[in-house]
């Protein structure tokens, strides 16, 4: 483990790792948001 460490490079690895590894993709949660707030708009000016 420690050799694959080495390997990787820089010494904060396992701050990048698990960066990574919980990576989360904002900007697709963010349209999803956006479009969700907009279908709820539509929908209230449609049906209100």
């Amino acid at each position: 483990m420690s050799s694959r460490s080495t390997a990787d490079g820089p010494p904060i690895s396992p701050f990048s790792s698990s960066r990574r590894r919980r990576h989360v993709p904002w900007a697709a949660i963010a349209a999803l948001a956006g479009s969700l707030a907009a279908l709820a708009v539509a929908a209230l000016l449609i049906f209100g």
